[in-house]
């Protein structure tokens, strides 16, 4: 896939690609572009409960380069699907995790980009199928996180 030109990709890996990368650029202190943005800060702040929680966990990793961090995030997503299951609980874990990542280098758009290509091709190779049966990423990110936040806890409790 050619994630450096998003205009050519297919919907739903448009749809992907896009929500993890307004995500990491947030995350990583770039102000809001547009309304989509701004509703995934709302998000952010939800979230942040998480991150307190997670960050701690990862705090003492040494990561020196954006390569880094895809490894160690795409070990821990094999690790989270290994089971078969998936759940909006277990994939917006990842992306929070990938955050974290993203925080703990200093903000580059590569570094921001390369964590939201990895997410997003692990998650379209592995989850394509059940990402389309679901709605896709945009329209479920703002279901389950601005209509059925307390839920986030029970999913992410299963893994």
């Amino acid at each position: 896939m050619d994630w450096t030109h998003p205009d050519r990709l297919p919907e739903i890996e448009k749809q992907t690609f896009r929500i993890i990368q307004s995500y990491l650029n947030l995350a990583a202190g770039k102000a809001p572009k547009t309304s989509l943005d701004t509703e995934i800060c709302i998000s952010l702040q939800k979230m942040n409960e998480l991150d307190a929680r997670i960050f701690p966990i990862i705090s003492p990793l040494q990561l020196d380069t954006p390569t880094q961090s895809c490894e160690i995030l795409q070990h821990v997503m094999q690790q989270t699907f290994s089971d078969g299951k998936i759940n909006w609980g277990r994939i917006f874990s990842i992306i929070l995790f990938g955050c974290i990542l993203v925080r703990k280098m200093p903000y580059t758009e590569v570094h921001v980009d390369n964590v939201a290509e990895c997410i997003a091709a692990f998650l379209l190779d592995h989850e394509s199928k059940w990402l389309c049966r679901h709605g896709g990423l945009v329209k479920s990110y703002f279901s389950f996180f601005l209509g059925t936040w307390g839920e986030i806890h029970e999913c992410s409790n299963g893994w």
